[in-house]
């Protein structure tokens, strides 16, 4: 057994699958319509569940919510988004802070608000 990182193409009952895989694995050697095929087994430690990583970078943090690294460190100095977390020497973002603050930000006005305003004006003087 050992350690690898392998991108292969297989031909399997007519089907031509794409494999990437990182972990352990053991080949096996065996005849097909012929010609030598290579076939692995192999043996992968997955996460059942996917999430996203709670800590970000500045720059992941800006990215996130769709601005510039510049940009993000104004809107942190002036309170439109959340200080960072200091873990050992590293300074991380919380994803989480971060959709709140967004959350928080005013909507470009499209005039909505007016319409709903006009509309209950309406509504209470019928």
């Amino acid at each position: 057994m050992t350690d690898h990182c392998g991108v292969w193409l297989s031909r399997i009952n007519g089907f031509v699958a794409i494999s990437v895989e990182i972990g352990r694995s053991q080949g096996y050697q065996v005849s097909h319509n012929g010609g030598p095929t290579v076939f692995e087994a192999t043996i992968v430690k997955s996460d059942a569940i996917s999430y996203p990583p709670r800590g970000l970078s500045r720059e992941e943090a800006a990215r996130y919510v769709g601005v510039g690294p510049t940009l993000f460190d104004e809107m942190v100095a002036d309170g439109r988004m959340p200080r960072p977390k200091l873990i050992n020497s590293r300074t991380i973002w919380d994803r989480v802070t971060l959709d709140i603050a967004f959350t928080s930000l005013p909507d470009k006005d499209n005039g909505l608000q007016e319409l709903l305003e006009r509309s209950e004006r309406k509504a209470a003087t019928s």
